[in-house]
C-alpha cells in the first residue's frame, strides 16, 4: 500500500511540474515587459516575421508556452529566447525592434 501511494504521489508531483513549467498568457505578457525594458536583453535588428513565427511555433511543440501565449506574441511580435541546454526560456524579445 505504501508503494502505491508514494507512486502515485511521484506522478502527481511530475504532472504538476509539466503544467507549472508551461509559461501562460500572463506569465507570457509580463516577461514580455520586463524584458523589453533591461538594455541589451534582446537583439537590436528585428527578426523577419517568419523566423519568430517558427520560434513562437517551436516553443509550443516543446511545451514551454501555451497556445494563448503563441497567439499573443505573434499578434504583437513577441518571441520566446530559449536556452537549448536547459530548454527553458531565457527572455521574451519583441521581433518588431521595439
Amino acid at each position: 500500500m505504501m508503494i502505491k501511494t508514494l507512486a502515485f504521489a511521484g506522478a502527481l508531483s511530475l504532472l504538476s511540474f509539466e503544467s507549472a513549467a508551461m509559461m501562460d498568457l500572463a506569465a507570457y505578457k509580463s516577461r514580455a515587459q520586463v524584458d523589453s525594458e533591461i538594455r541589451g536583453r534582446c537583439v537590436y535588428s528585428p527578426l523577419p516575421y517568419h523566423e519568430m513565427v517558427r520560434r513562437i511555433d517551436w516553443a509550443v511543440n516543446q511545451g514551454l508556452i501555451t497556445k494563448r501565449a503563441a497567439d499573443w506574441g505573434k499578434a504583437y511580435s513577441y518571441y520566446p529566447v530559449i536556452d537549448f541546454f536547459s530548454f527553458t526560456i531565457g527572455a521574451v524579445c519583441s521581433g518588431s525592434g521595439r
